[in-house]
């Protein structure tokens, strides 16, 4: 998720417009219909909205306030709609652009969207409206009591022992609900096909993910402007030397190649369903495949070999 505003707000070409606007524009590509309406039936069938409604609900200190220009129906459906773009990835000034100017007038008038003009002060008003839902959004689901900027070790550890536990605990499990009704609706089409065929096999698997937050070492006297994220430092060369025998001496066995990865970010903890595949035989028949099904069960920051290792300056993930 990429919650930041384009760059060079200020920085106009010769029609007028910025340069990032432009950019916006000539990518622009209108939602058909039919997109449009899978991707309500996406949300809608994951039944995240009600959840996140209610967790809103319970944190709201008073009723005071006017209504959300974006709803989170509405914020849901525009990053559901710029993922299938972007494979996976969720850039807001996307969502924003997409929910002001690529959807049909009636699925405009479904979400209740305002008209916003196609000029700077348009878009600005419609970005600031998709950030405000999300960040409401992530607010009920963030299981960490520290907020997104660099802050000092000693701060850290006081806001951290100030928290209300249960809250973060409530927090969390919300976030690991959400996620998991997001797999979920994304596998009903498959589901018939894993019940019927699917034996009980998986896998586990840990993947390590960037932040968008640049790392810092363990002994700076501030975290990094995400203090979650932690350096995940691998060493050696992890690949299947059967997949690869050249990467293998010929003369002692050993890897040739040595590889060291720096990552600063999460974990992301990952349940794959898989079914055996049965013995090659000419005589018996062909079995269907079983799709693959990944269900996430943890996100948290990425251990390090050592979590006093400071990494290089310039660390150059493979």
């Amino acid at each position: 998720m990429t919650p930041t505003r384009p760059s060079c707000p200020g920085q106009r070409n010769q029609a007028g417009a910025p340069p990032w606007l432009k950019q916006l524009r000539e990518r622009r590509q209108s939602v058909r219909a039919a997109d449009f309406t899978r991707a309500r039936q996406f949300v809608d069938r994951s039944g995240i909205i009600p959840l996140i409604h209610h967790a809103q609900l319970r944190a709201r200190k008073s009723n005071a306030g006017r209504n959300r220009t974006v709803t989170l129906r509405a914020l849901f459906i525009g990053m559901t709609l710029d993922s299938w773009r972007n494979q996976g990835r969720v850039v807001l000034a996307e969502v924003a652009d997409i929910l002001a100017h690529q959807l049909t007038p009636a699925a405009r008038t479904q979400l209740a969207l305002p008209a916003w003009p196609d000029t700077i002060d348009g878009f600005e008003s419609a970005y600031l409206a998709v950030r405000r839902a999300f960040h409401a959004a992530e607010a009920v689901m963030d299981p960490s009591p520290l907020p997104k900027r660099r802050l000092a070790r000693a701060d850290v550890k006081r806001l951290e022992q100030e928290a209300d536990q249960q809250d973060l605990t409530a927090r969390r499990q919300l976030l690991v609900e959400v996620t998991n009704r997001l797999v979920e609706a994304s596998l009903a089409p498959a589901r018939t096909v894993i019940e019927e065929f699917w034996d009980g096999s998986a896998a586990v698997d840990a993947t390590p993910i960037r932040t968008f937050s640049r790392g810092v070492s363990a002994k700076d006297p501030k975290t990094a402007t995400d203090p979650d994220a932690a350096w995940y430092v691998r060493d050696g060369d992890h690949r299947d030397p059967a997949a690869d025998p050249q990467e293998r001496s010929p003369h002692n066995g050993k890897k040739t190649r040595k590889a060291k990865r720096y990552l600063y970010g999460f974990e992301a903890t990952l349940v794959v369903t898989a079914r055996p595949p049965p013995p090659r035989s000419a005589a018996a028949p062909r079995q269907p495949a079983t799709p693959a099904a990944t269900f996430p069960r943890s996100f948290s920051p990425s251990p390090s070999t050592n979590p006093d290792t400071t990494p290089p300056a310039t660390p150059s993930p493979h």
